[in-house]
């Protein structure tokens, strides 16, 4: 997901899952997750060499095994992660070859200025996503969209908003 900071990434992913939590809710008791990442908990811990690889390649695995999906908020940190005085690799150079071999699927939000930043780094990972971009909502959309989350807030609290609130809100936005 490609956009600029404040237009919406984070929260259209977080109602992505929402949505997909209530139809596997409703179908069936198997779940495909999204796993929430950051390079710097993904080496914490970690003193020897090889110790945070083994991490990775373990959530890989299992991501792998159940059809999981990978979710960055911090992607270009992927580059910095597990670099040391002992180690020149990087959480991002483990990453990579199960990325080309599409046996992972990773959902990454990014700024404009962060997806350059990457294509500076690696100009083949860069080209391995799929952009979506995000531009923040117009007036009229921002207002269907507080309606739509008005009544299900409404129906999943059994409370009653009044539609006074919304132009404020708006105005907040």
């Amino acid at each position: 997901l490609l956009g600029r900071s404040g237009v919406g990434k984070t929260a259209l992913v977080h109602e992505v899952v929402r949505r997909r939590m209530d139809k596997n809710d409703e179908q069936s008791n198997e779940r495909r997750q999204m796993w929430l990442i950051s390079p710097q908990r993904l080496i914490s811990g970690m003193s020897y060499v090889g110790q945070w690889e083994n991490r990775v390649h373990a959530i890989l695995s299992e991501c792998r095994r159940r059809s999981h999906v990978l979710y960055f908020d911090d992607f270009i940190g992927l580059f910095r992660a597990g670099i040391s005085a002992s180690s020149k690799i990087s959480a991002a150079q483990v990453l990579k070859p199960h990325i080309e071999k599409h046996e992972v699927r990773l959902l990454v939000e990014m700024t404009p200025d962060q997806f350059r930043v990457l294509q500076e780094l690696d100009r083949g990972f860069a080209d391995l996503f799929h952009i979506i971009p995000v531009d923040e909502p117009d007036e009229e959309e921002n207002l269907r969209i507080l309606i739509h989350s008005q009544r299900e807030l409404e129906a999943r609290h059994k409370c009653r908003f009044q539609y006074d609130v919304l132009p404020t809100s708006m105005d907040l936005m």
